[in-house]
């Protein structure tokens, strides 16, 4: 039998340099391909978290009622979807460490049954705590 030839044996034959460098080259793809999938995941999640929760008082507890995002460009927090649902004037806003530093002597502006409030950010190493 010649050296180098396929029998029914499954003898390997040697592959030849173009076909190992093109297996090689599809591999490293491959590996970007997936790198790249997974820093758009990685965006896409960090982009979707909520930095601000809601809170009402009942009694002495505190109970969360719903996440929101502000941003350094959005300052906004329109909450009358948990007046609707809750029929509360009075809601705790605790905006997370990280967006309170972003926002440290910013204004943010608030809706709670169609009333306008707004309040200044005093960013202390900690989150920071609003009550209308």
């Amino acid at each position: 039998m010649v050296s180098g030839t396929n029998d029914n044996n499954n003898n390997k034959t040697p592959k030849d340099k173009g076909t190992i460098s093109i297996q090689g080259l599809l591999n490293i793809l491959g590996l970007l391909l997936a790198l790249l999938a997974l820093a758009f995941i990685i965006i896409v999640l960090a982009k979707r978290r909520n930095n601000v929760k809601i809170y009402i008082e009942e009694g002495d507890e505190k109970v969360l009622i719903g996440k929101e995002k502000v941003t350094k460009d959005n300052r906004e927090l329109d909450l009358n979807k948990y007046y609707n649902k809750y029929k509360e004037d009075e809601y705790k806003i605790v905006l997370s460490k990280s967006i309170s530093k972003k926002l440290d002597k910013k204004t943010v502006n608030l809706t709670v049954h169609d009333k306008k409030e707004s309040f200044v950010v005093d960013y202390d190493s900690k989150e920071y705590i609003y009550r209308t």
